[in-house]
C-alpha cells in the first residue's frame, strides 16, 4: 500500500494562509521595489534629496514650515505673495514621523513609493467584490502596479506629490460604497465617509467625486422607486458619507482661503439623499417626478440668489479641469490624451478594457456606480494626460474581467494555455514599458540649479527686511522687497532651496510677468536666473498669446541676455554650469 504524500512546508503555508493573500502581499511589494530601486542613487545624493518634478519641491516647503510651527500649518504662503498652499493631508504625513525623529525627507522621499503601491490593496478587493473574483482581484492589482501609466510615473521615489494619495484615496471611496451598497454595514458606510473626507483634505479636487456619487444616487433612487425597490441602504450610505465628510473637511476650509463652493457643494451633496428619502414617499409617479424637478430647481434658485458667486465659481473649476486656459496648454501634462499616448501606456490593455466596460454593461456585471466612476474617469483622462492615475484603476479591473470573460468559455485544458497567451500579450509591453519609466526618470534639480538656488540663498539679501526666519513663518503682514524672476518651472527651487521669492512658479502665478521679461524685456526685476531654455522659448510667446516662428527666439530678451548679456541694465554675478545668475545694475552696491 502506498503511503499518502505529506503535503510540503510550502503547500502547508499556502494552504494556511491561502494564496490570494500572499500573492496581493508580493504584488505590493513588487510594486515598491520597482519604484525605489531604479531612484535610489537619483534621489538619495551627497548633495541631499533630490526630489522629482516641480511641485514636490513646494510639498517640501510647506513640510518646512509645519516643522517649525506644528501641529499649525501655513494657509497662504508670503513667499508667493500671498499665493494658497496645498491641502494640508500630505502636509501632515509628512512632518508628523518628522516631530518624532524621523529624517522628514528621507521619509518624504519615500511616501510616493509607499503609497502607490498601498493602492493595490483597495483594487484588489475592489476587483473582488465587484466581480466575485479573487483572481481578477489580484491581477488587478498586478496590472495597476506595473502598468507604464501617469500612477507609476507619480508613485516612484521622490514624487512627492498628493497625486498619488488622490488615487489611493478615491479608489478607497468606491471600494467603501460598493461594499456599503452590497452589504448595508454601517461601517463600510463610516470607512466611504472617512476615506472622501481624507480625500476632500489631500486636494481641493476632491469635487469631482461628488456628482459621480449623486448621479449613482439619483439614477438608483429613480430605477428603485420606479421597480418599487427600497433605497433605504442608498440613501443612508450617501447621508452618511456626506455628513463624516462635511465634518472633516469643515475645520479646514474655516481657516483656508477657499471658495465658498466647497462647502455648499458638500451640503448640497449630503442634503441630497434626505431630499430623496421624502419625495420617495410620494406614491404618485406624476406628483414624484414634478416634486423631484421642482425640489432641484428650487434649491438651485436658493443657491444663485443667497450665493451668487457659486455658480460661476463652481463652473470655473469644471472648466479648469477639462479645459485648461491658453497657457496650462503649454504645459504637457493638461495636454488632451491621444489614442497613440493610449497605447503607449496601455497597450492591449485598452483594448481589453473597452471590451470590458461593454460587456459589463450589458449584462449589468457591474454596477452603477462602478460604471459613472469609469466613464467619468476616463473622459477626465481623454480631457488632460494626468488625470490618467486616476483612470488606471477601473482600466485594469475591466481589462481583467474581459480576459475573464474570454477564458470562461474554454474547456479547462484550452483555458490554461489561453490564459497564459493572454497574460503575456498583456504583462509583456506593461514590463517593457514599466522598466523604461522607472530608469529614465531624473530629477529636474540639476546640480547646476541645486548649487545655483543654494548661492542665491547665500549670497542675496533677504527679501524680508534681512530675516533669516521669516521663510519658516507661517504668517507675515509684509510683501517682499524683491522677486527673482525666472520662467515657471523652477519657481518652487527658488522658493524651497533658494529661500527667495520667484516671480512665477509651476502654481501658475505671474507667468505672464515672467513672459512679457523673458519675450520683451518688460520690468525690472533685481535678479534673474536662468538656463538654457531654448527648447522652452516657444511657450514663453504662447503664454502672451502669440504665435512663436522658428527664428523669433532671436529677437527676445531672453536670448539677448542669456547669451550675449546685456551690460546696461543687468551684470553676471554666478554661473553653473547652463546656469546663469543676472543681478540688476543699481543693486552692485550690495556687494
Amino acid at each position: 500500500m502506498k503511503q499518502k504524500a505529506q503535503p510540503s512546508r510550502f503547500t502547508g503555508i499556502v494552504s494556511r494562509y491561502r494564496f490570494y493573500p500572499i500573492g496581493l502581499g508580493l504584488a505590493v511589494l513588487g510594486a515598491f521595489l520597482i519604484r525605489v530601486i531604479p531612484q535610489w542613487d537619483k534621489v538619495f545624493t551627497d548633495r541631499g534629496v533630490m526630489f522629482l518634478g516641480n511641485d514636490p519641491w513646494f510639498h517640501m516647503r510647506l513640510a518646512d514650515v509645519m516643522m517649525e510651527n506644528f501641529p499649525w500649518l501655513m494657509t497662504i504662503d508670503p513667499f508667493r505673495d500671498g499665493g494658497g498652499t496645498y491641502n494640508p493631508l500630505l502636509t501632515y504625513m509628512i512632518a508628523m514621523p518628522g516631530q518624532i525623529g524621523l529624517n522628514y525627507e528621507v521619509w518624504a522621499a519615500l511616501l510616493p513609493a509607499i503609497l502607490g503601491a498601498l493602492i493595490l490593496v483597495p483594487v484588489y478587493f475592489l476587483g473582488r467584490e465587484i466581480f466575485n473574483s479573487r483572481g481578477i482581484g489580484l491581477f488587478s492589482a498586478v496590472l495597476v502596479g506595473i502598468m507604464p501609466t501617469e500612477l507609476l510615473h507619480r508613485s516612484q521615489l521622490g514624487f512627492t506629490d498628493h497625486h498619488v494619495l488622490e488615487v489611493l484615496l478615491a479608489t478607497s471611496v468606491i471600494l467603501f460604497l460598493v461594499l456599503s451598497a452590497k452589504r448595508g454595514q454601517l461601517r463600510y458606510m463610516i470607512l466611504a465617509g472617512v476615506s472622501l473626507g481624507l480625500f476632500s483634505l489631500a486636494w481641493n479636487g476632491f469635487l469631482i467625486m461628488l456628482p459621480i456619487i449623486m448621479i449613482w444616487l439619483g439614477g438608483m433612487f429613480i430605477y428603485n422607486y420606479w421597480t418599487d425597490k427600497s433605497s433605504a441602504t442608498l440613501v443612508k450610505t450617501v447621508a452618511i458619507t456626506g455628513s463624516i465628510t462635511t465634518l472633516m473637511f469643515l475645520p479646514y476650509y474655516l481657516v483656508a482661503p477657499l471658495p465658498s463652493t466647497y462647502i455648499v457643494a458638500l451640503l448640497v451633496f449630503t442634503a441630497m439623499p434626505l431630499m430623496l428619502h421624502y419625495l420617495g414617499k410620494l406614491r404618485d409617479r406624476r406628483v414624484f417626478i414634478g416634486s423631484l424637478v421642482g425640489a432641484t430647481a428650487t434649491g438651485l434658485l436658493i443657491v444663485a440668489l443667497a450665493l451668487p458667486g457659486v455658480f460661476e465659481q463652481a463652473i470655473s473649476l469644471t472648466i479648469r479641469v477639462f479645459i485648461p486656459g491658453a497657457g496650462f496648454g503649454t504645459v504637457s501634462e493638461v495636454k488632451p490624451t491621444n489614442f497613440p499616448l493610449i497605447i503607449s501606456a496601455y497597450g492591449a490593455t485598452f483594448f481589453l478594457f473597452v471590451g470590458g466596460i461593454v460587456h459589463g454593461i450589458v449584462t449589468k456585471k457591474a454596477g452603477a456606480l462602478v460604471i459613472v466612476w469609469t466613464v467619468a474617469m476616463f473622459a477626465i483622462m481623454i480631457a488632460e494626460r494626468r488625470w490618467g492615475y486616476y483612470f488606471v484603476v477601473p482600466a485594469a479591473l475591466f481589462s481583467t474581467y474581459f480576459l475573464w470573460v474570454m477564458l470562461k468559455g474554454l474547456s479547462s485544458d484550452a483555458r490554461i494555455g489561453a490564459a497564459g497567451v493572454l497574460a503575456l500579450i498583456v504583462l509583456i509591453p506593461a514590463v517593457a514599458g514599466m522598466y523604461g519609466t522607472v530608469t529614465t526618470a531624473d530629477s529636474m534639480m540639476t546640480p547646476e540649479w541645486h548649487s545655483s538656488c543654494a548661492w542665491l540663498r547665500e549670497n542675496t539679501p533677504e527679501p524680508f527686511s534681512n530675516s533669516t526666519e521669516a521663510y519658516y513663518l507661517r504668517e507675515l503682514d509684509k510683501e517682499p522687497e524683491y522677486e527673482v524672476m525666472s520662467w515657471w518651472d523652477w519657481g518652487f527651487f527658488i522658493l524651497r532651496e533658494g529661500h527667495r521669492v520667484p516671480v512665477s512658479d509651476p502654481g501658475q502665478r505671474s507667468v505672464a510677468e515672467s513672459a512679457e521679461f523673458l519675450v520683451d524685456g518688460v520690468g525690472d526685476p533685481e535678479y534673474v536666473i536662468l538656463g538654457d531654455h531654448r527648447n522652452i522659448y516657444p511657450a514663453f510667446e504662447v503664454w502672451l498669446g502669440r504665435t512663436p516662428t522658428p527664428d523669433s527666439i532671436y529677437s527676445s530678451y531672453y536670448y539677448k541676455l542669456y547669451f550675449m548679456g546685456d551690460p546696461d541694465r543687468y551684470t553676471l554675478v554666478h554661473q553653473e554650469g547652463q546656469v546663469k545668475i543676472f543681478e540688476r545694475r543699481d543693486n552692485e552696491e550690495i556687494y
